[in-house]
């Protein structure tokens, strides 16, 4: 069985929303100076991520792996094509704002409302893990391609190869039906495999 994941909540890697493209050596002044503070802008967007994370202390996960322990506050974060830092606030949103603040400041970050807490999103991923682990061979586990915690979009992505309607609701009725899980087609799938000894709660 092969399964593949994003990885988002395993290390407290991020989704980008865009990727950076890499500079062109024919490229005019003006596009190699934007280049180069888009560049700046995502350095320092990435240690107010590693000090924002880092602030979150850490737990052991059922695998035995020390994660982040992410408050209820936090529904993930991402870049932007410009290398802002994007966070998503669950509940509050002017508490969980003041909470971010107070860490890393509020210079080039843009706040955004999440419907899902970061954790109980890779819950939800921990679940399909859970369930493909101990049924291997089933329909609905040969129908997945891969899944993982989406964090430009606050969901738990799923795709499913060749997504149907009825192969949606089979796994809605079989994995898990929480809210926060989207669906896309996939043609294959992907030559990933699962190793329970890596993943923190995804």
């Amino acid at each position: 069985m092969v399964i593949g994941s994003f990885n988002a909540c395993i290390n407290g890697t991020m989704s980008d929303d865009v990727a950076l493209s890499e500079k062109s050596e024919h490229g005019s002044s003006d596009q190699t100076h934007t280049h180069q503070r888009n560049e700046v802008a995502q350095w320092e967007a990435n240690q107010k991520y590693e000090t924002l994370i880092n602030s979150f202390g850490t737990v052991v996960n059922r695998f035995g792996n020390e994660i982040p322990k992410y408050p209820d506050f936090y529904g993930g974060s991402y870049f932007s094509e410009h290398g802002k830092f994007i966070i998503y606030i669950h509940g509050d949103f002017e508490e969980g704002k003041r909470a971010v603040i107070s860490l890393i400041g509020n210079d080039d970050i843009e706040f955004k409302k999440a419907e899902y807490s970061y954790q109980y999103l890779c819950d939800i991923s921990d679940e399909i893990v859970d369930y493909l682990l101990q049924n291997k061979t089933s329909d609905v586990a040969q129908t997945i391609s891969s899944f993982g915690v989406m964090d430009n979009t606050n969901t738990v992505e799923v795709r499913l190869i060749d997504l149907d309607d009825a192969k949606a609701e089979m796994f809605s009725k079989t994995v898990s039906n929480r809210k926060g899980i989207t669906f896309k087609t996939a043609k294959g799938r992907i030559e990933l495999k699962t190793d329970s000894k890596s993943r923190s709660s995804k």
